[in-house]
């Protein structure tokens, strides 16, 4: 796999699959949970212009750019593809 440009690849969180009935407020209680590990995602890949950032690390991004965030599979993994000055913090 090659990455062009100055990207970044984060793991995304998933929201654990249930074949029960929840409730909305659960629901709600559950998106809410899976948003604070928006807080410290993985990184999946990066591009070789990219050099502050390395698989494996967890980086804080900006949240608008989250919202924006192309969403592909790779391997059975969801991974969302950012350019790099959007990450603010290296854990």
């Amino acid at each position: 796999m090659k990455i062009l440009g100055n990207k970044v690849y984060l793991v995304k969180p998933t929201m654990p699959e249930t074949k029960t009935y929840i409730s909305d407020e659960l629901k709600k209680q559950m998106e809410a949970d899976l948003v604070k590990q928006f807080d410290r995602l993985k990184v999946y890949a990066v591009s070789d212009t990219v050099v502050d950032i390395k698989v494996g690390d967890e980086v804080l991004v900006e949240p608008s750019a989250l919202r924006n965030a192309l969403v592909v599979k790779i391997e059975d993994t969801e991974v969302m593809i950012l350019n790099s000055m959007y990450v603010v913090h290296i854990w």
